[in-house]
């Protein structure tokens, strides 16, 4: 409940007594960063800095991924965001698997590289599906991941993910009360939502002993909107109303089949 309260009250107190201001989604973006900070402190203890480990270290990403969005929307309009979301998967796994990078452990190079580049696909698509597409396929993806860490017994880090989904949740509610809704993961948000589960993945498959095969099965959730989009076209012979509903159940079932198929896989392996 702290994550979800948090990102709301955040997001309306920013959208309603400040403003939208040229970055459209600055204010989800604290409220989900302020969130994820607060449960990490909950959790785990006041922060350090430097930073004291890999969780606390993803504190700090989400603060410079808010800050490094508001800069690009700010100075170029988003353009190039893009390329910037991808860059910075590579910049977030790197941080948090250099204590295992460095020794060198070549199977935990190979982990992270192929990490960073499934974050990188996933981001990438966040940002190419826009609107409540990417909303759904981030807040899918988090609780799913986050039932894989409570089945392989990782609790601590299914709390931390579950927070992502929550805040998630939190940050467009409280865009809905304020505005009507707009919630989009565009810049500061894409960096903050999108950084923080690729983040998150990577610290439960480099510090954890949960097994790779449900995380990656979850990679088809986010070309959900794809799917759905070459399942049902425009030229079915079906009407308007009678397409959209079935494109929108068609892009559900792309979300939830992946999510849990992979819950299931991991109960499975738990056994």
């Amino acid at each position: 409940m702290l994550p979800l309260f948090a990102a709301c009250l955040i997001t309306w107190l920013g959208a309603v007594v400040i403003g939208r201001g040229r970055v459209p989604d600055f204010w989800p973006a604290l409220g989900l960063a302020a969130a994820l900070v607060a449960v990490t402190w909950v959790l785990h203890g006041p922060l350090h800095f430097p930073p004291d480990g890999a969780l606390e270290k993803l504190s700090y990403l989400a603060g410079v991924a808010l800050a490094l969005g508001l800069l690009i929307e700010a100075v170029s309009a988003g353009r190039g965001m893009q390329v910037v979301a991808m860059g910075w998967v590579w910049l977030v796994v790197g941080w948090l698997a250099w204590p295992v990078v460095s020794a060198p452990d070549w199977i935990a190079i190979a982990a992270a590289i192929a990490i960073a580049l499934a974050g990188s696909l996933a981001v990438g698509r966040l940002r190419e599906s826009g609107g409540g597409a990417s909303f759904m396929m981030l807040l899918v993806a988090a609780f799913a991941l986050s039932a894989i860490a409570h089945y392989s017994n990782a609790h601590g880090m299914a709390k931390l993910i579950a927070a992502l989904g929550a805040g998630t949740v939190g940050a467009a509610f409280g865009l809905l009360l304020a505005r009507g809704g707009g919630l989009v993961l565009g810049g500061s948000l894409l960096l903050v939502g999108g950084g923080s589960l690729v983040g998150l993945a990577t610290i439960l498959l480099l510090y954890t002993s949960v097994s790779p095969w449900p995380v990656i099965f979850l990679l088809p959730i986010f070309f959900a909107d794809l799917f759905a989009a070459r399942s049902v076209s425009g030229n079915d012979g079906l009407g308007k109303s009678v397409a959209g509903s079935l494109r929108v159940l068609v892009f559900l079932i792309g979300l939830l089949a992946p999510a849990v198929g992979a819950v299931l896989l991991t109960q499975q392996l738990g056994g």
